[in-house]
């Protein structure tokens, strides 16, 4: 008989796929976050050669701006379903898993959707450089980057990672590329925001659907809310969910705030072009954001068996899967800087020192590990959301006072600064509350005693 969590394709009696190893999930992973490289660059170099530059500068900045207010709207349910989505699998408890679903859909939707309400009246209130139109279309994408984020991390605690990262990752990109591409061929005049914005909406919406029948196919979990959850476990969940919030606003915060300070102290122009040195940078976190993926649920099982060195083996092993190859390319980016921004347009080069910055921020964050993630997995989620308050007031100070002083050189400062910062933070809590150490030199120091080989004792000498 087929265990009770076992959708149609599933593979493996206890809800999940095969075993695999972090560097099996890891090298998955990466390939899909590739792919979805390609996704966004693609998507990027269309929009910057075919729209107007401010057009395209309102395009970016809704995109960063329903990134992060999806996540300040989901509550922290994001992170709450990869700590205990695993453990509810492991246990076969598919009541728990239903009602788990049901609280973080509604709750992120619903959450997601009362942001982007606020800040809409909020930016019409004070001024803004946008059009109305094009602020209704660009805080649509909110609500609905909510939802599928949320599915896709429903996907992830079930370690899915094809449905987890192709629907979001590579395919909403590509398909707004390759229809305002042969928009484009066809002779048709550029598109302006407003069209843009709303094919991302809808592709997003019909993405979202597909994605909610498949991984309720996948699973055997139903991908929209139903019944109040209620009982103990419901208190877990809450008991969590503030620190997971507060963590989770904080991991994306750099990645898109600096866009919006520059949209907003600069305007869309200023905007677009930071924009895309942003996004340039972002090459270098797919070799973390790749590992950190699956590294994440594999930490919560691992701490859920009590195995701290097997938490402490995966922590090392994943700095050194994600800073290798973060440093090779980023030595690669910062000398071409500036014939790497000419490929999207001669006006974007003039971008090239906040380029440089944004490099040597995400070398950064890859040397320093995932302090977070251990945090949040390991049952350290309130330290972690005291260092995520602290770290979202300061970075938020560095954001503005740079954009104010430098305008755009100024925000790519801070984003160095306030990641720097970060990371100390996390990895300095991860070793005092946790004993577990994040960083490169632990990890180099892991493998060279891992390489030494086996010292046997020296005979002693036979007694006269």
């Amino acid at each position: 008989m087929n265990h009770p969590l076992q959708g149609r394709n599933a593979r493996k009696p206890d809800g999940y796929p095969r075993r695999m190893s972090l560097s099996s999930r890891s090298n998955k992973t990466l390939l899909i976050k590739l792919a979805a490289a390609g996704a966004t660059y693609g998507f990027t170099l269309v929009m910057a050669r075919v729209m107007p530059l401010e057009a395209f500068g309102a395009v970016a900045f809704f995109l960063n701006l329903s990134l992060l207010l999806s996540v300040v709207g989901a509550r922290g349910q994001q992170l709450s379903a990869l700590r205990h989505v695993p453990g509810l699998v492991q246990r076969g408890d598919r009541a728990g898993l239903q009602a788990f679903s049901d609280r973080a859909i509604r709750r992120a939707v619903a959450g997601a959707l009362g942001v982007a309400v606020l800040v809409g009246v909020a930016m019409l209130a004070a001024g803004t450089r946008f059009s109305t139109r094009d602020l209704v279309a660009g805080l649509l994408l909110v609500p609905l980057v909510g939802w599928i984020d949320m599915l896709s991390h429903l996907a992830r605690g079930h370690h899915r990672l094809m449905l987890a990262l192709v629907p979001k990752e590579i395919l909403w990109r590509a398909i707004v590329a390759l229809v305002v591409l042969g928009a484009a061929a066809a002779g048709l005049a550029p598109p302006d925001a407003l069209m843009v914005l709303a094919l991302l909406g809808a592709t997003l919406l019909t993405l979202g659907i597909a994605l909610g029948l498949l991984l309720w196919r996948a699973t055997g979990i139903r991908p929209w809310p139903g019944g109040l959850a209620r009982g103990t476990q419901a208190g877990a969940w809450r008991d969590a969910e503030g620190p997971f919030w507060l963590t989770s606003v904080s991991n994306i915060f750099l990645a898109n705030a600096d866009v919006l300070a520059v949209g907003l102290f600069a305007g869309p122009a200023a905007a677009a072009a930071y924009f895309v040195a942003n996004r340039l940078a972002m090459l270098l976190s797919f070799f973390q954001t790749s590992t950190n993926v699956v590294l994440a649920p594999m930490l919560s099982e691992a701490w859920a068996s009590s195995d701290s060195a097997r938490c402490d083996r995966l922590l090392t092993r994943a700095c050194l899967r994600m800073s290798a190859p973060t440093l090779a390319l980023g030595v690669v980016l910062f000398v071409a800087a500036p014939w790497v921004l000419a490929v999207f347009g001669a006006q974007y080069q003039v971008a090239a020192t906040p380029f440089r910055l944004l490099i040597l921020a995400g070398v950064v964050n890859a040397l320093g590990g995932a302090g977070d993630i251990a945090l949040n997995m390991c049952g350290g989620h309130r330290p972690a959301m005291w260092a995520s308050a602290a770290s979202l007031g300061l970075n938020a100070a560095l954001l503005v006072g740079g954009a104010l002083a430098a305008g755009a050189t100024g925000v790519a400062l801070a984003v160095l600064a306030g990641t720097a910062l970060r990371k100390a933070l996390f990895w300095a809590l991860a070793l005092r509350r946790l004993g577990l150490r994040t960083d490169i030199l632990a990890a180099l120091s892991r493998r060279r005693r891992a390489r030494m080989p086996a010292q046997t004792p020296r005979p002693q000498a036979a007694a006269r």
